[in-house]
């Protein structure tokens, strides 16, 4: 019976750790959840803190912030004035990963992309159709 070891690399630091729910070391998930908590202390004292006031007063760096966010650890419903941002433009948003503008931009891009897809299928078999193949002769007789 093969003995199989339960690890992994860590995502944020790279180091081996044993596999657990959080997937993350020891050392990086203390620190999560010590910026964690000094968000939350900061949001205890003012709800209506912006996220540039939180960062500040927390010490904390928007990529962690925007992961609590993700992870609904601190939800922006009940702060309204907290945001991150978009993941294309870097506008203010939130939810979702980017604003409606470039979410509207992307889905317009996919649908002229489909149709120009779509359009080239088609001439292809017209161009198929209306071609003249040798085998196509030798087949008839």
């Amino acid at each position: 019976m093969a003995l199989e070891l339960n690890v992994a690399n860590c995502p944020n630091c790279g180091s081996v750790f044993q596999k657990n729910l959080r997937n993350l070391c020891t050392k990086c998930t203390r620190q999560y959840d010590d910026e964690l908590n000094r968000c939350l202390s900061a949001l205890r004292h003012d709800r209506r803190i912006t996220t540039d006031k939180l960062i500040e007063k927390s010490g904390v760096g928007i990529a962690s912030i925007t992961q609590f966010f993700r992870d609904n650890k601190i939800l922006l419903r009940e702060y309204p004035n907290l945001f991150y941002h978009c993941e294309l433009c870097r506008k203010p948003i939130r939810t979702g990963k980017l604003c409606p503008p470039c979410t509207t931009g992307i889905n317009s891009d996919i649908h002229r992309m489909n149709e120009e897809e779509k359009k080239q299928q088609e001439k292809l078999v017209r161009e198929n159709q209306m071609s003249f193949r040798i085998s196509d002769r030798l087949s008839r007789k």
